[in-house]
């Protein structure tokens, strides 16, 4: 995993992505394991069959105009978070897609996933469970049908509602 990491990093230094920590060297070379020497033309090999690093990855400078010049060059199409460096006009745009989803929607899904219940679901659940044990232990009917006792309920006479359309 961190020679992924390592190899991610020189290739980000090499194209001018993040800023290279050494101030004499803006590239980093490849190392040796990273490079494939492939043969691919149809010519004969050369007579110097060892292929070095060297000829292989671009030779070091140490000239930090060449870097300036990449961060202002004219393909450079920016993110919006800064219009005169490249490389921190690119960071400003990951870190903030980085916070943006994985701090954002995947901790506030998590957060509102785990969130204590507000509506008490749970605690009328339990309650209906309860009482449904109570009446099967006792002989009662699950649910009764005079939930409220029809000596209290009164009802208006027929005179109270003269010519009302009762609907049952």
């Amino acid at each position: 995993m961190a020679s992924f990491i390592r190899f991610g990093f020189i290739r980000a230094v090499n194209n001018n992505l993040i800023k290279s920590i050494s101030t004499k060297s803006p590239k980093l070379p490849l190392s040796s394991s990273l490079v494939r020497c492939v043969n691919t033309s149809s010519k004969p090999p050369q007579a110097n069959t060892g292929t070095s690093t060297s000829s292989i990855v671009n030779p070091i400078t140490t000239d930090t105009h060449a870097l300036e010049e990449t961060n202002k060059s004219e393909d450079w199409i920016s993110y919006g978070m800064s219009e005169e460096d490249k490389w921190w006009d690119r960071f400003s745009m990951h870190s903030t897609i980085f916070m943006g989803y994985s701090v954002c929607i995947i901790f506030g899904g998590t957060l509102l996933a785990y969130m204590p219940d507000m509506r008490d679901h749970e605690w009328t659940a339990r309650e209906a469970y309860l009482q449904l044990r109570y009446r099967e232990e006792n002989g009662l009917p699950l649910v009764d049908p005079n939930l409220i006792d029809p000596a209290k309920i009164i009802l208006p006479t027929d005179e109270e509602l003269g010519d009302t359309e009762v609907i049952i």
